[in-house]
C-alpha cells in the first residue's frame, strides 16, 4: 500500500515535472517569470495547486496561448483533485520512442513494460517514476474490407468465354451488314457489358466491402466530434471555474455578513438594555420625590378628614350663626345642610323675577342648593360662621403622621423599590438571553455557511474528476475517431479497386 501510495505521488509530481518541462520548451521566458532563482522548484510549488484559484503561476500557465501548455495545465490542475491512485500514467501524454536504440528486451515473464526513455521521458527521470505497461493506444478497425478480386467463379469463367463470342458475333454482324433497329450491331456489345456487371454484383468481395464501408460509417457517426467534445468541455471547466471563483469570493463575504449581523444585534440588545435601565434607574431616583409627596399626601388627607370631623360636630341648629332662626335651620336640614362641614361656601346669584342678588349654597360635594330665605347676606354670614370654625379647628388638627401612618407609607415605596430592582435585574437577564439567542444564530449560520461551502467544494471536485474522466474518453474518442476516419478512407480506396475495370481485368488477367 504503501509503495502505490509513494508511485501515485511519483505519478503526479512526474506530470507537474513534464508540464514545467513541456512549458519551458515552448516560452523560455516563463522561466524567468515563474522560477524563483532561491526556489525548490521548476514553474510550480504546493501552494500553487492548494489554492488554483489564487495561484498566479498556474493561471499564467492556463491562460497561456499555446493550447497544449494551457491544455496540459488544466489537465494537471484537475488531477490535484484526484485520489493518487486514480492519476493516469504520464506515458499517456509523451509520444512512445521508437528508435532501436532506445528499446530494451521485454521482461522473462512476457509482459512488455516500458524502458528507459521508450516513453518519451528523459534519461533522467529514470527510477523517478514507477515502469508502466505499454498497451497500444490504436484502435483496430471492427471490420476490414477486401482490398481486391479473388478466386474465379464458374460465372466468372462463363463471362469471360461469352466476351469473345459476342465481340465477333458483332463483328460478323458489322461486316454481314445487319441491321437491327434501333442500335444495330452494338446489341452482342451491350449484352456482354451487362452480363459483365451482373457477374461483378455477384462478386462476395463487392458486397463484403459495401457491409464493412457502411459499417464503419455508421461506427464514425456513432463517434462525437472530437472537435466539438473538447471545445463543449473547455466551456464546461471554464464554467465551473467562474463558479467556483465566485462561490470562494462569496464565502468569506457571507461569513463577514453574519459576523457584521451578530455584532449589530449585540449593539441592538447593549442599547435595549442601557435605555431600559436608563428608565428604571430614573424611576428609582425619583422615589425620595415620591415619599415625599405621599407623607405630604398622606399628612393632608389626615387633617382634611381631621377639619371634615371637627365641622360635622358643629350642628347649625344648636350654635346658629347670625340671622338663622330655627325656621331656616330647619330648611337648611331639608336640603341637607345640618353642619358646618355640609357645605363649603356660597356663590352669588343674580334674581331676574325681582332684579334682586341672591344666593346659592355650595354643597361639599360641589352641587348648588337654593334655599327660601337665605339671600346673600345670610349665606355670606353661614360662610363666615363656618371659615371661624374651620380656622379654629386647623389651630388644634395634627401636624405629624404617627409611626404607623408613616410607615405604611414608607412600606409601599419600599415595595415599589423592589419591585423596580426586579425588574432591573430582569433587564440584564433578557439582555444575556438576546445575547446568547445572537451567539447561537451566528454559530447555526456558520454551521450552515460551512456545511454548503463544503458541498459545493465536494461538488466541484466530483465535477473535476469527471471533467478528467471526460479527458481520458476524449483522448480515446479522438484516437478511435482517428483510426475510424482512416479506417473509411481505406475501406472506399479499397472499394474503388473493386470497379468495373477492375473486375473486366479480372476475369481474365485473375487480379
Amino acid at each position: 500500500m504503501a509503495a502505490a501510495t509513494e508511485r501515485s505521488t511519483c505519478s503526479f509530481s512526474a506530470w507537474v515535472i513534464f508540464l514545467s518541462l513541456k512549458a519551458i520548451a515552448t516560452d523560455p521566458g516563463l522561466w524567468s517569470r515563474l522560477h524563483e532563482p532561491s526556489g525548490e522548484f521548476l514553474l510550480l510549488t504546493e501552494k500553487d495547486f492548494k489554492s488554483p484559484d489564487g495561484s498566479s503561476r498556474l493561471q499564467t500557465l492556463l491562460a497561456h496561448s499555446d493550447r497544449t501548455v494551457s491544455g496540459l495545465a488544466d489537465q494537471v490542475r484537475s488531477m490535484a483533485f484526484q485520489p493518487l491512485d486514480l492519476l493516469p500514467p504520464l506515458a499517456q501524454a509523451v509520444p512512445r520512442q521508437r528508435t532501436a536504440g532506445m528499446t530494451r528486451p521485454a521482461a522473462s515473464s512476457g509482459a512488455t513494460t516500458a524502458p528507459s526513455g521508450a516513453s518519451g521521458l528523459p534519461g533522467w527521470m529514470d527510477g523517478h517514476i514507477a515502469a508502466q505497461t505499454v498497451s497500444s493506444p490504436a484502435v483496430a478497425p471492427s471490420v476490414i474490407s477486401p482490398d481486391g478480386f479473388h478466386t474465379r467463379t464458374w460465372l466468372d469463367i462463363a463471362t469471360a468465354v461469352v466476351w469473345p463470342l459476342l465481340l465477333a458475333v458483332t463483328v460478323w454482324m458489322v461486316v454481314a451488314g445487319f441491321s437491327v433497329p434501333p442500335i444495330g450491331p452494338g446489341v452482342p456489345v451491350i449484352a456482354a457489358l451487362v452480363l459483365t456487371a451482373f457477374t461483378r454484383r455477384r462478386r462476395v468481395e463487392l458486397a463484403q466491402s459495401r457491409a464493412a464501408l457502411a459499417k464503419l460509417t455508421k461506427e464514425l457517426a456513432q463517434l462525437d466530434d472530437p472537435v466539438k467534445a473538447a471545445e463543449k468541455l473547455r466551456k464546461d471547466r471554464a464554467k465551473l471555474d467562474a463558479a467556483e471563483t465566485k462561490r470562494t469570493a462569496a464565502y468569506p463575504q457571507e461569513q463577514d455578513k453574519l459576523t457584521a449581523q451578530y455584532h449589530a444585534e449585540l449593539k441592538e440588545a447593549e442599547k435595549s438594555k442601557a435605555r431600559k435601565r436608563h428608565d428604571i434607574d430614573k424611576k428609582i431616583g425619583g422615589l425620595s420625590e415620591e415619599l415625599r409627596k405621599s407623607l405630604s399626601k398622606a399628612l393632608a388627607d389626615k387633617q382634611a378628614t381631621y377639619v371634615r370631623d371637627q365641622l360635622s360636630r358643629r350642628p347649625i341648629a344648636q350654635n346658629p350663626p347670625h340671622g338663622i332662626g330655627p325656621t331656616l335651620a330647619g330648611r337648611l336640614a331639608a336640603v341637607g345642610i345640618r353642619t358646618a362641614a355640609d357645605f363649603r361656601g356660597y356663590r352669588s346669584v343674580q334674581s331676574t323675577s325681582y332684579n334682586s342678588t341672591g344666593a346659592v349654597l355650595v354643597l361639599h360635594k360641589g352641587r348648588h342648593v337654593a334655599v327660601h330665605g337665605i339671600g346673600e347676606a345670610k349665606a355670606a354670614a353661614l360662610d363666615t360662621w363656618r371659615r371661624s370654625l374651620v380656622a379654629s379647628v386647623e389651630k388644634r388638627q395634627p401636624t405629624v403622621l404617627t409611626a404607623s401612618e408613616r410607615q405604611s407609607v414608607e412600606r409601599s415605596i419600599t415595595l415599589r423599590r423592589a419591585q423596580l430592582t426586579d425588574q432591573r435585574k430582569a433587564v440584564e437577564a433578557e439582555t444575556d438571553a438576546l445575547r446568547e439567542k445572537a451567539r447561537k444564530k451566528l454559530e447555526q449560520g456558520q454551521e450552515q455557511l460551512t456545511r454548503e461551502n463544503k458541498l459545493a467544494g465536494d461538488q466541484a471536485r466530483r465535477q473535476r474528476q469527471e471533467f478528467s474522466r471526460r479527458t481520458v474518453e476524449l483522448q480515446q474518442n479522438s484516437a478511435r475517431h482517428g483510426t475510424l476516419s482512416a479506417s473509411v478512407a481505406a475501406a472506399r480506396l479499397r472499394q474503388r479497386r473493386l470497379s468495373y475495370a477492375r473486375s473486366v481485368c479480372f476475369l481474365y488477367v485473375g487480379r
